[in-house]
């Protein structure tokens, strides 16, 4: 991969998530709406050196349990807008769940992708959304939908991007439009998303390795032991080990080419992200990764060597990205848990 360095992405190269305002919420009351997160959180993300945010959203937000649009989520969602460029930052529309598909409630999982008139629920709430807000096309990007699950929907979603693309250029032909591939976002199924000709387009992935790490002792992840904690400096070999013995398969080392004696770095996201980078070079597309942190459990300095080493990577290459998340949901920047490396880390974003 050498030096390879990607199309600039102007205005969305480094930015937050704002996990759990508008999506992945118990709390849909008026008042969580309109205090979550104020212009005072927003002059805070952007005095930390971000260009943007990413604003997870649900179908709920703007459609009721019988099919009526909602005034209010597009309000809501045009205030955040407002409050974001009043900051000086700009704003990505992520599409969390929607009829029929949530990658994090599989009580939501009926039938999206073979689904034709759930796939047009989808089409003409995306309509909608660019209809309201492609006004805003040099502030505001749309991305699709996030972290489609398994593989097996890559024909299927590939045709729900091609035709979502052709309707939202109808009413905002200038907005970026991200989309990312199967496998929850991951960074080895981009090379099969559609090469559109489209100019304003972002392929965008998810980065969380490895898992041993960055999600130590997450009590969703299957095979995590609650109490399992990991610092970050250890051998190839170690992971590899440590990753067999908690999922049972060396997930996350595939595609890895290193002696197992040496210690983890920056080489390991170099290998891991050699395919991606490569793929948006040669179809000349942006490339964003949407999501990647640490959890809480981490040691703070651990968390901070981990943020530091994938960063190199980040900027040898010109990848643009969101950290995951701005406060709560286990991963917060803004949390307590970060205060005592905050200052440096976000060095690192």
């Amino acid at each position: 991969m050498g030096d390879l360095q990607l199309k600039r992405l102007t205005g969305f190269e480094k930015g937050i998530n704002l996990g759990g305002w508008f999506s992945q919420n118990e709390d849909t009351s008026k008042e969580h709406y309109e205090t979550y997160i104020t212009e005072h959180d927003l002059n805070i993300i952007k005095q930390w050196g971000c260009d943007h945010v990413r604003l997870p959203i649900d179908y709920a937000l703007f459609v009721d349990r019988n099919g009526n649009f909602k005034e209010s989520g597009f309000n809501y969602v045009e205030k955040a807008i407002e409050q974001s460029r009043n900051c000086g930052l700009n704003i990505i529309l992520d599409l969390n769940k929607v009829d029929g598909f949530a990658f994090f409630d599989i009580e939501e999982n009926t039938g999206f992708f073979y689904n034709e008139l759930l796939q047009e629920k989808f089409y003409e709430l995306w309509e909608k959304i660019a209809a309201r807000f492609g006004k805003y096309s040099s502030s505001v990007a749309f991305e699709l939908l996030s972290d489609v699950t398994e593989k097996e929907y890559s024909l299927a979603w590939n045709n729900i991007i091609k035709h979502s693309v052709l309707r939202i250029r109808y009413h905002a032909p200038f907005t970026l439009i991200i989309f990312g591939g199967c496998s929850y976002n991951s960074c080895t199924t981009v090379g099969e998303l559609p090469n559109l000709t489209d100019r304003r387009i972002a392929y965008t992935f998810h980065f969380n390795g490895p898992h041993v790490f960055t999600h130590q002792g997450a009590k969703w992840l299957q095979g995590m032991p609650e109490d399992f904690r990991y610092s970050f400096e250890h051998t190839y070999k170690e992971y590899k080990e440590m990753t067999i013995k908690l999922f049972g398969r060396i997930t996350g080392f595939t595609d890895v080419e290193r002696d197992d004696n040496e210690m983890l770095d920056s080489n390991y996201f170099e290998d891991r992200l050699k395919k991606v980078v490569q793929i948006a070079a040669d179809r000349d597309k942006y490339l964003y990764c949407g999501e990647y942190g640490v959890v809480h459990n981490a040691d703070p300095h651990e968390a901070l060597k981990w943020f530091k080493t994938i960063n190199m990577t980040f900027e040898k290459h010109g990848i643009a990205r969101a950290v995951w998340t701005y406060k709560g949901m286990s991963f917060g920047i803004a949390d307590e848990e970060y205060a005592s490396v905050r200052d440096e880390l976000v060095k690192y974003l």
